[in-house]
């Protein structure tokens, strides 16, 4: 779920971030338009599952950041959200997707 401007998250052209409008409830921080990863190749996409969809996409995760400074679970993420401030490459990130293995 993306988040959006609020009573209390107003709009101010020179402090509101960038990425405001990519951030997905549960990230660590805002969303970085400069950071040309997603949030499945973060270290701290907790996909341990790797819950998959019917149609074989990787399922939304918790983000392990957002554990580390909020000390609770925050909302799942989905795996293609822009990735944040936060982002450390994880050496072997999940797929995207994996077609249905025909048995």
């Amino acid at each position: 779920m993306l988040i959006g401007l609020t009573p209390n998250l107003t709009h101010d052209a020179d402090n509101t971030p960038r990425g405001i409008g990519q951030t997905h409830a549960g990230m660590a921080s805002w969303a970085s338009p400069d950071v040309s990863a997603e949030c499945r190749e973060c270290v701290f996409f907790q996909h341990a599952t790797e819950r998959r969809l019917a149609d074989g996409r990787l399922g939304s995760a918790r983000c392990g950041k957002y554990r580390q400074l909020m000390r609770k679970d925050g909302p799942k993420i989905p795996p293609h959200a822009n990735a944040c401030r936060f982002f450390d490459p994880s050496p072997a990130p999940p797929a995207a997707y994996l077609p249905k293995m025909k048995v």
